[in-house]
């Protein structure tokens, strides 16, 4: 498997950064990398406002080939910075998927936002027919939370999503793990 890397739109420096914001790419990237999952459009006001959304590319460490995209946006369960989390989202163009390139995006998002912010909990969700995408958040170190039953709209019809969820005691639970997070830190 190829290494990634995420790479903000509007970073012009580093390796991994890239500007994929070109007409007419973003559609096409959207319309390639929901796999299927894309929820119907509803014309109706929304009950809530809109979040404001992160974006990150997801590019191939090797030869910087756009992979997909991870986003995020902040959950509120009580109004302090101890009740919010972060959900975080990916898509990957068809031909990266099934290479661990999901699972290995997703930590790393993970890992990014554990180090820049005070949020301890971040969290996903997926279609129950989405087995790829459950199996790279449990790699990644999410668990199983349960069922958000008719939580999106697609094709006309309500789908359920299965819900994810990883605290930032969590990251670090075996001694394994500890290890090689100590050896990232530059610790003994």
């Amino acid at each position: 498997m190829s290494g990634a890397c995420a790479a903000n739109h509007s970073t012009a420096s580093g390796a991994c950064a890239a500007n994929h914001q070109a007409q007419g790419e973003r559609e096409r990237f959207f319309a390639e990398a929901n796999g299927g999952f894309e929820v119907d459009r509803d014309d109706r006001p929304a009950v809530a406002g809109p979040s404001h959304s992160f974006l990150l590319s997801v590019l191939d460490a090797g030869g910087g080939e756009l992979l997909g995209g991870v986003s995020w946006h902040a959950v509120d369960y009580g109004g302090t910075l101890g009740c919010q989390a972060w959900n975080i989202g990916i898509g990957l163009v068809p031909a990266a998927r099934g290479r661990g390139v999901g699972a290995l995006a997703q930590r790393l998002l993970v890992e990014h936002l554990f180090a820049v912010t005070e949020v301890d909990r971040i969290e996903a969700g997926t279609d129950v027919a989405n087995v790829a995408e459950q199996k790279a958040l449990e790699k990644a170190g999410f668990r199983r939370e349960g069922l958000l039953r008719g939580a999106q709209l697609r094709g006309g019809a309500r789908r359920d999503l299965v819900h994810y969820g990883l605290l930032r005691a969590d990251l670090v639970t075996t001694d394994e793990e500890r290890r090689t997070h100590r050896a990232r830190e530059g610790a003994s």
